[in-house]
């Protein structure tokens, strides 16, 4: 896996600098709006030719293809799906994006079947946009996701210092606990 790093250019030699980042996060963020909803015909608009995704899902999918597949998957597998933005900045030809995905596991979903728990989760990806198109991708999820779907050994979880971790970040929830729904 290769290391995103943006390019050097100092914002001075770059007067349009406030406007690229602009749209680069706008860029981002049509991508985050197709999976909240589901419309991958907002992935069609975009340029994937020199997309490359560092954490493909599903991993025999790449470029756009891939990201309409995982889209699609998502919306098979959670119902009531909800993705929401939390953080985005631009630096260069760099986008962060933290948010929050939302929803009711109700189909099988990477092999785990389905548990009609409530899912909540943060992850966040790192984009790097080159002349208006995502080139490279990498994202992760968070602890809550991995919690959920059991990929944490217990022996892991009942760690003393897992726990402080956990306790210090207030990673966990109580079972049960839902954030609450989103304003209309």
């Amino acid at each position: 896996m290769s290391v995103m790093q943006p390019k050097p250019i100092p914002w001075w030699k770059y007067p349009l600098g406030p406007q690229i980042r602009r749209r680069n996060k706008a860029i981002v963020r049509q991508v985050l709006t197709a999976f909240d909803t589901g419309d991958v015909t907002l992935i069609d608009q975009l340029d994937f030719s020199d997309y490359m995704d560092e954490v493909p899902l599903p991993p025999s999918f790449r470029g756009a293809k891939g990201i309409k597949r995982s889209i699609q998957d998502l919306h098979k597998s959670f119902k009531d799906l909800r993705f929401e933005e939390e953080v985005c900045v631009a630096e260069g030809d760099m986008v962060y994006l933290q948010h929050r995905m939302t929803g009711f596991h109700h189909a099988d979903f990477l092999g785990i079947p389905a548990s009609d728990k409530w899912v909540s989760y943060s992850g966040w990806d790192i984009n790097r946009i080159e002349r208006g198109r995502i080139v490279q991708h990498v994202g992760a999820v968070g602890l809550q996701f991995l919690e959920t779907f059991d990929f944490l050994d217990p022996e892991v979880l009942e760690h003393p210092k897992f726990r402080a971790y956990v306790k210090c970040h207030g990673l966990r929830r109580e079972p049960g606990d839902r954030p609450s729904e989103r304003a209309s």
